[in-house]
């Protein structure tokens, strides 16, 4: 059909732009003069007057909008013909169309397909309630509003029951199309379900299940007989972090029989909040990255029902995924909320607990790069490369006020202990510290000779510290304004600080690597950390202070101890570099935020487990000396318990290997670069094994350990180890069980 020719002019409604177009119209930003708000108008263009079966759908369309009442479909104002255009008025949907947002980049982070399709699941529920078949839900008809709500568009081929048919052709965009659409058959509520299955895919995938390979009549009827007959791909197999729950759920939408998916939209609403609260906004890896194992015990009953076992600090990683690179991420003081912000321009708040999302925070103009928490946790401030700092109310995700003053980017943020002032560093060199209750400007500190990197209130709020591009740290008197102390004339870039939490420390990174140790009070360093490759982004010391993480662009996150100066774990688990790293108020958990566009949280051991960890250290060491003594006397080695090389006999003997959880592993393979123990975890994990890489964390030679499965018991892993002799001639024939202990996951 032919696309609307001229713009049209209306009494009412003043057109503002083209948003887009079909073959049932032309959808149109306008504004109502009567109303003084946008709205969006769908013209029927003129030739189509004349064409008796495009303008009743077009008159069904109003009516079925009409009836229609739920935040997830654009409702419905009017309806009317002015100048030979027949027009609906329609809300207008802020947003991005999904089939464009799909186009500009990777396929959705997971958590917020799942929104989406709770989200759209209900709406379908609402419109199939009224007796109206959508007929056409495609990603083209999915609008994303900037507060991250999708809404159904274009009911231009809905079928409404109570209306005779006006076509048995098979309307529809064939990608999208349910079985019984392609051949025909009379449709009801579970084709959407059906074409929504395939939204799903879509986002998660990158791709839709079955695709035409051109135009062609002949293209067209091999994409036909696909969906009829061929099985679905594996969503896993393209994208091995989607959890194997919600792939099973996705495959039930999308089964060739009606009767097969879900019944209705609430059912399927139903399955995907199930599912998230069990554990997908907090998802463990490695049961995410490969099919589990079988385990043994109650482990087994929690990883069945999908809840991720985070009792004393065993758990497993847990992984949110955003869209864009990940730049900052903050605990809030009690330890119940994550805050992160990526490039997309919002902020987001997490719930720990439940992993679900408490809010989004948009409204910046340009992306965030910098976050920070009040102390009492009611407010949340975030920083963007306009200069601009907006002040939100925490709970209710609100904006308390906008702080303007800065002229360029805001990289630092920092709220001092008592929460009523905020500093804010920026590139154009300066420091500005804020009236937060009031919101306004204090006074601006001018000192650094290049950028404001970072900024630190020390723990009684009476300093104030800051980093800059030209190499000095400088300590400022937060009464006066006046410049107490200069740390340092370095001749790299002082990225990031922190305070540690007895006043005494304060420590220092920047584009050398290193990481150091100042002593506040003699001025002078007292330790330097070595252990990244380049720069290293964010510092957060322990809530003890015994501790200090370090994130770096070399995509590593590095656990240092602050007494002795012992590099205790170094994290490779991140693709892409570390930009930001937080302990959590309890020292229950480490996050990290990366531009690979996830946000890293590992559950740390409970501090009052600390005495039963040690009982279990001195009882391995006794346990290992009789294994070894047991060796000598070749006792093992007759039975094929073991099977160590020679090389490895130091493992066996009590080399520690640092894994999820304690238990034990059989180890299949040892080499000193992980992307050839990658390699060989990737063929075991398409023969359907639950594999791991191991490391050892050493910084003079990192050995990387490829494990099979986790076992609560050594019987158990040798009872695997035979097996797998047995059944996988191409395993390694060095295999070795050995036991593993909580701590760095690689």
């Amino acid at each position: 059909m032919p696309e609307t020719i001229r713009t049209p002019v209306f009494n009412r409604y003043e057109v503002l732009d083209k948003v887009g177009s079909g073959g049932m119209g032309t959808v149109y930003k306008a504004r109502d003069i009567h109303l003084d708000r946008c709205v969006a108008l769908k013209v029927l263009p003129p030739g189509l007057q004349e064409h008796a079966e495009s303008l009743e759908r077009f008159r069904r369309e109003a009516q079925a909008l009409a009836s229609l009442k739920h935040h997830g479909i654009a409702a419905v104002y009017d309806a009317d013909v002015e100048g030979g255009f027949p027009y609906l008025v329609l809300e207008f949907v802020e947003g991005k169309n999904l089939e464009r947002l799909l186009a500009e980049g990777e396929p959705l982070a997971v958590p917020d397909v799942l929104q989406m399709g709770i989200e759209l699941a209900e709406a379908l529920d609402h419109i199939h309630g009224h007796r109206i078949v959508h007929r056409d839900v495609k990603s083209s008809n999915i609008i994303i509003g900037p507060d991250g709500r999708a809404v159904l568009a274009d009911f231009g081929i809905a079928l409404v029951a109570s209306l005779p048919r006006i076509s048995r052709g098979a309307l529809g965009t064939p990608e999208y199309m349910s079985p019984e659409q392609v051949d025909g058959k009379p449709l009801d509520g579970r084709s959407d379900l059906y074409s929504l299955g395939v939204v799903l895919y879509e986002c998660l995938a990158g791709t839709v299940p079955f695709e035409r390979a051109g135009d062609s009549l002949a293209e067209l009827s091999v994409l036909m007989k696909d969906i009829l007959e061929t099985p679905l791909p594996s969503i896993r197999k393209q994208r091995a972090e989607v959890p194997a729950w919600l792939a099973a759920v996705v495959e039930r939408c999308l089964a060739k029989s009606p009767d097969a998916r879900f019944a209705s939209g609430a059912e399927l609403a139903q399955a995907l909040r199930k599912g998230r609260t069990s554990g997908l906004l907090v998802l463990p890896s490695r049961t995410a990255a490969s099919p589990p194992a079988p385990r043994f015990g109650k482990a087994a009953l929690r990883e069945a029902a999908g809840v991720p076992d985070l009792g004393q600090g065993h758990g497993g990683l847990i992984v949110i995924g955003h869209t864009q690179p990940v730049v900052g991420v903050v605990f809030s003081p009690d330890g119940q909320r994550l805050a992160t912000a990526s490039g997309d321009r919002a902020v987001r708040l997490w719930d720990i607990a439940t992993g679900q999302l408490a809010h989004t925070l948009p409204g910046h103009e340009g992306h965030i790069l910098s976050l920070a928490f009040s102390p009492d946790g009611h407010h949340l401030a975030s920083g963007d490369v306009t200069g601009s700092v907006r002040v939100w109310e925490a709970y209710h995700g609100k904006v308390r006020c906008v702080l303007k003053g800065h002229s360029a980017l805001v990289m630092t943020l920092a709220f001092s202990p008592d929460g009523q002032r905020l500093a804010s560093g920026c590139t154009d060199g300066t420091v500005r510290l804020w009236d937060v209750r009031r919101g306004r400007l204090i006074r601006t500190i001018a000192g650094h000779a290049g950028y404001t990197l970072s900024v630190a209130f020390s723990p009684d709020g009476g300093q104030l510290a800051s980093g800059g591009a030209d190499g000095t740290i400088r300590l400022w008197d937060v009464a006066t304004g006046r410049l107490a102390r200069t740390l340092g004339e370095f001749t790299n870039r002082v990225i990031a600080i922190a305070f540690s939490p007895d006043r005494r420390h304060l420590a220092s990174s920047g584009a050398d690597g290193a990481v150091r140790l100042w002593d506040v009070g003699a001025g002078h360093v007292q330790r330097v950390f070595r252990g990244h490759r380049g720069w290293v982004m964010s510092l957060s010391f322990s809530p003890d202070g015994k501790h200090l993480a370090s994130a770096g662009r070399d995509q590593a996150v590095c656990v240092w101890e602050v007494p002795g100066g012992r590099l205790l774990h170094r994290l490779e688990d991140h693709h892409g570099e570390v930009m930001s790293v937080a302990y959590s108020p309890a020292g229950t958990y480490l996050a990290t935020g990366s531009k690979d566009t996830t946000v890293r949280l590992r559950p740390l051991q409970a501090q009052g487990t600390a005495h039963r960890s040690r009982l279990r250290r001195i009882l391995g060491m006794f346990f290992l000396l009789a294994l070894a003594v047991l060796m000598l006397w070749g006792g093992l080695k007759e039975h094929g318990l073991l099977g160590c090389a020679a090389r490895d006999e130091a493992l066996c003997s009590g080399d520690r290997i640092y894994a999820e959880r304690a238990g034990w592993t059989v180890i299949v393979a040892s080499r000193g670069e992980r992307t050839q123990a990658e390699r060989i975890a990737a063929r075991l994990r398409d023969q359907g094994f639950r594999i791991g890489v191991l490391v050892k964390p050493d910084a003079q030679s990192m050995r990387y350990r490829v494990g099979v499965g986790q076992f609560e018991k050594q019987a158990e892993a040798l009872a695997v180890k035979q097996r797998l002799a047995g059944k996988h001639k191409d395993l390694p024939a060095d295999a070795w069980v050995v036991q593993i202990w909580p701590g760095a996951t690689p």
